[in-house]
């Protein structure tokens, strides 16, 4: 059993790399738009985690030829990394329906994660012991959730002539 707990990913696209880094650099620019984030070459996280394009198989590299790669994520770097992969597949499944299979998910033990939608991730972020405060909000101003409409806080507080 491994000392910690981890979340690890892995890519392997049989896509043309083009539109797969293209996938990726987009989403990278949105993370830096939306959530605040830094971007240099595809994603930095303030905690620490940082996820590039590069010549080299390292860990958290990204190939910028064949867009292979793998790498782990800690709970020191928090759930934006997490966010990130989940939200790279969704989008690869829904424009890139051949890679479907081909960027993988897995815990330190190798079992695999599933972050199809919100409770996978809020599960994932559980078991890694992350702090889940502004997850959903960062969730949906990313795309991955749909938005939550709290219908008691549509209404407007004046009186009207309905009952």
């Amino acid at each position: 059993m491994a000392d910690r707990h981890t979340f690890n990913w892995m890519m392997s696209p049989t896509t043309p790399s083009n539109l797969v880094s293209k996938l990726i650099t987009d989403l990278g620019d949105d993370f830096a738009t939306n959530l605040g984030q830094i971007n240099t070459k595809i994603l930095t996280v303030r905690t620490g985690y940082q996820l590039v394009f590069s010549d080299e198989y390292g860990e958290n590299q990204i190939h910028p030829t064949t867009c292979e790669g793998a790498g782990e994520v800690l709970p020191e770097h928090g759930y934006i990394p997490i966010l990130f992969f989940a939200t790279l597949r969704q989008r690869m499944n829904d424009e890139l329906s051949a890679l479907a299979g081909k960027f993988t998910f897995c815990t330190e033990e190798g079992d695999p994660i599933s972050l199809d939608g919100w409770p996978e991730l809020k599960a994932e972020l559980e078991r890694l012991g992350i702090v889940q405060e502004g997850v959903r909000v960062d969730a949906e101003a990313i795309g991955f959730v749909d938005p939550i409409y709290l219908l008691n806080e549509l209404g407007d507080n004046e009186p009207t002539m309905f009952f």
